[in-house]
């Protein structure tokens, strides 16, 4: 049991410094592009997607006790879907005209890219399926 423990609060304080550095340097990136003024709360927003991100993987990682670009997947897949239906993301890599010649539901196929950019990066991070 108490290695359970042991490991939910190793998973949920690591992510934290790396959270606010990353977080920083992102919306420092779309500051200087021109998407959004640098404020707090747009820095925040970026650590706390980057902190959830990392968050939500450490239940899976404790059941089935090892990590997984399977957990990344689901992790970033879920996060995309949440975010893109609370209209605080967009969908990367897509032309909006596809929605609407297709059909496609947005929140779907932004948890698609957004879990397949989770995956790709694990893996090519050295992540084992």
């Amino acid at each position: 049991m108490s290695h359970i423990y042991y490991h939910q609060k190793q998973c949920l304080t690591a992510p934290i410094i790396p959270s606010a550095i990353f977080g920083c340097v992102f919306a420092g990136i779309d500051s200087m592009s021109g998407m959004n003024r640098l404020t707090p709360q747009v820095v925040g927003s970026y650590m706390a997607g980057i902190y959830a991100y990392n968050a939500v993987q450490c239940p899976m990682e404790a059941i089935h006790g090892k990590q997984s670009s399977i957990h990344n997947l689901i992790a970033g897949g879920s996060l995309g879907y949440i975010g893109i239906r609370a209209g605080r993301l967009g969908v990367p890599f897509v032309d909006p005209y596809a929605f609407l010649r297709f059909g496609l539901s947005p929140a779907a196929v932004g948890a698609a890219v957004y879990g397949g950019m989770g995956f790709l990066l694990a893996t090519l991070g050295g992540k084992r399926i």
